[in-house]
């Protein structure tokens, strides 16, 4: 693997809170900015950023309380798009493409809703901009099952279980 291909690990304190990213690719390409879904984090976005790296540079966001990013008492989504607000600020990231999967999907359209200027396309994956009270439930299920584990092979099972769509090295390299 080349290094140009690897990330910057980085950090950056906005609202009072201390938030990691991770910086692949050139810094003068035009900024991807990735948001993570509830169970996520910045190195969730390996696979996907590391071939888009060679076209954007590629900011991938520890969102508060997630990853390597401190934890807080306020989850809110108001905070969250907060948080991207000020942090894009603070990188000066202009005419940016802005993906989000699932809680970093709403997280993405509300930040483009109060910034249309500075998001150039947005994407959204995994959400809506309602959730169905099914799903709300189905996410609260699986947030409130337990996540301690004997050994990294029950870990893996589980999330196999739950999903079985992506390929197996993926979820492996997410435990």
């Amino acid at each position: 693997m080349s290094a140009e291909l690897e990330p910057r690990s980085r950090e950056e304190t906005v609202n009072g809170v201390r938030l990691h990213y991770l910086d692949w690719g050139d810094e003068g390409a035009q900024p991807l900015l990735l948001l993570h879904g509830f169970t996520g984090h910045a190195r969730s976005w390996d696979t996907f950023a590391r071939p888009m790296a060679r076209h954007f540079r590629v900011v991938v966001l520890d969102q508060r309380g997630h990853g390597d990013s401190a934890w807080t008492d306020d989850y809110s989504g108001e905070a969250m798009v907060a948080d991207v607000d000020a942090f894009v600020r603070q990188l000066g990231l202009t005419r940016f493409v802005l993906l989000g999967l699932s809680m970093g999907g709403s997280n993405a359209l509300n930040y483009a809703g109060k910034h249309p200027e500075e998001v150039e396309r947005l994407i959204v994956v995994d959400i809506g901009p309602e959730m169905d009270t099914a799903g709300v439930v189905r996410i609260q299920s699986a947030v409130t099952a337990t996540d301690v584990f004997e050994t990294k092979e029950e870990a893996f099972e589980r999330a196999r279980a739950a999903n079985p769509r992506p390929p197996a090295e993926h979820q492996r390299f997410r435990i």
